[in-house]
């Protein structure tokens, strides 16, 4: 069996065995900055990222196909992250990490869209696998939407 190796960034740790890695999140660390750094630090490419957790703040998104804009939310309670999942790419050259998240409510109603910022509150395990190549997207100038750019 390969070696796991253990990594740290400043508010996260993880666990590597080949291209894939378990990570966590610090408790009030921001999940998309905290996720951004990770990818950095390991220089990776393009991947899939899954995950679960608690946040007391998530920034959420929903495309608007009419505006060809996201409509955004900032919800503030206490919330379990039931679901996240989304993948790693680039915009052109800028890393875009796409996330999408179901947040489980006190009442068990839900939150869901487009994932733009959380603050962790409590835990947030998630689960990383890599590729040996990088994603690039580019913009469909037509519905305003990033999209893979397969011929980059």
């Amino acid at each position: 069996m390969e070696d796991l190796k253990v990594i740290q960034g400043k508010t996260w740790q993880a666990k590597k065995m080949g291209s894939d890695y378990v990570l966590n999140v610090d408790f009030g660390a921001q999940l998309i900055e905290s996720l951004e750094d990770f990818v950095r630090s390991e220089d990776i490419g393009s991947g899939e990222i899954s995950g679960i957790g608690a946040t007391n703040e998530a920034t959420l998104g929903f495309y608007n196909f009419e505006t060809q804009e996201y409509d955004t939310k900032t919800f503030q309670e206490q919330m379990e992250i039931a679901s996240a999942i989304g993948n790693i790419a680039y915009k052109d050259d800028e890393l875009y990490i796409h996330l999408h998240i179901t947040l489980g409510r006190e009442d068990f109603g839900s939150y869901a869209g487009h994932l733009l910022e959380a603050t962790i509150h409590g835990v947030a395990e998630f689960y990383v696998r890599s590729n040996p190549f990088k994603v690039i997207k580019s913009k469909n100038e037509e519905n305003n939407m990033w999209v893979y750019d397969f011929d980059r």
